[in-house]
C-alpha cells in the first residue's frame, strides 16, 4: 500500500472522528491541528490498526506525533503484512 493510499484512508478515518480533513497534511499534529486528545488519539490509533488489519508497537505509537509519523507506522507494519 502506498503512502498516498494511507493518507486518503486516514483522512477518512479522521473525518469519523469530527476532525476537519480540508487542511490536514503530513506534517499536521495528531494532537494540535486534528485536535485529538490523548483518549481520541488512543481511539483513533486503534481504529487505524482494526482498519488497516496491523498492530502498532507500543514503541512506535509513543513516537506518533504527525500524521506523517502514522502513515510511515502504518506503511511500515504493513509491508510486513505483504
Amino acid at each position: 500500500m502506498e503512502r498516498q493510499e494511507i493518507f486518503e484512508q486516514l483522512k477518512d478515518l479522521a473525518s469519523d472522528f469530527g476532525v476537519d480533513t480540508s487542511d490536514i497534511s503530513e506534517k499536521s499534529s495528531l494532537h494540535d491541528d486534528l485536535e485529538l486528545d490523548s483518549l481520541d488519539s488512543a481511539d483513533f490509533l486503534m481504529e487505524c490498526e482494526s482498519h488497516f488489519n496491523i498492530s502498532l508497537p507500543l514503541g512506535v505509537i509513543e513516537n506518533i506525533a504527525t500524521v506523517g509519523d502514522l502513515i510511515g507506522a502504518i506503511h511500515h507494519e504493513a509491508s510486513k503484512n505483504s
